[in-house]
């Protein structure tokens, strides 16, 4: 995967452990989305072989959030070990293998209705 201008460059390993939909405040904030589909990840698995333009933002005591600092795309959340990334900025064929979220979290802020049967956790 990729952001925008690929500053930033990282590759997956394996499978990963869930795919599901955020509704929280601080994803909705950093995408202007209503929700992120996120992949999720054991941070061991991502390697990043370009991060020259890699910045942070501690956005609580425990998660990390990391975006591009020339093209501002938000590129995941690190809440060791588990890294949150975006599906959206991987490449097309491997975006459509992870198209289909299992379950939502953070639903209780949720912004839009979405009646698609999936799990809904607070």
């Amino acid at each position: 995967g990729q952001c925008r201008c690929k500053g930033l460059v990282f590759e997956l390993k394996g499978e990963p452990s869930a795919v599901l939909a955020c509704h929280c405040s601080g994803c909705r904030h950093s995408t202007s989305a209503d929700y992120s589909h996120i992949i999720v990840y054991n941070q061991d698995n991502v390697t990043f072989t370009a991060s020259d333009t890699k910045k942070t933002h501690n956005s609580t005591p425990a998660a990390s959030r990391f975006f591009c600092g020339d093209c501002g795309c938000p590129v995941g959340t690190l809440i060791p070990p588990t890294l949150f990334v975006r599906s959206g900025l991987l490449t097309d064929d491997d975006a459509r293998k992870f198209k289909d979220f299992q379950f939502h979290i953070f639903y209780d802020t949720h912004v839009v209705d979405i009646k698609d049967g999936k799990p809904k956790f607070q």
